[in-house]
């Protein structure tokens, strides 16, 4: 039984509109997921909060690097944890930073949050 044309052709439109609707969601993802920060950038950008921090948090230690996600356009959002208080009665806080670069290249905090989880 000889197949009908009609079918290879809707089975390959078929195909092919499905690679294009996974190239798609691929793309779209790719495009809008938070790159990592550029070694240089990305130390200065936690710099800047780290310092916004110790701003919020007398005597604040960092234990632990921040996660940090490019978000585009010279901004940042990092986040971690700080330490304060006597080292022998540490307490330990969470924090996150929204950082961005102003005109003249340097990195400034437009939010900083701390808070203690537990």
């Amino acid at each position: 039984m000889p197949r009908d044309p009609r079918m290879r052709k809707a089975r390959y439109v078929a195909a092919v509109l499905a690679a294009c609707f996974v190239g798609v969601l691929v793309y779209t993802t790719m495009a809008s997921a938070p790159r990592a920060p550029s070694e240089q950038s990305g130390a200065r950008a936690e710099r800047a909060c780290e310092q916004a921090v110790r701003d919020s948090v007398a005597a604040a230690r960092f234990p632990i690097a921040a996660n940090a996600a490019d978000l585009g356009g010279g901004r940042y959002r990092l986040d971690g944890v700080v330490d304060a208080g006597a080292s022998d009665q540490t307490v330990r806080q969470n924090y996150e930073c929204l950082i961005r670069r102003d005109a003249a290249g340097a990195y400034v905090a437009d939010s900083v949050r701390v808070w203690q989880s537990h």
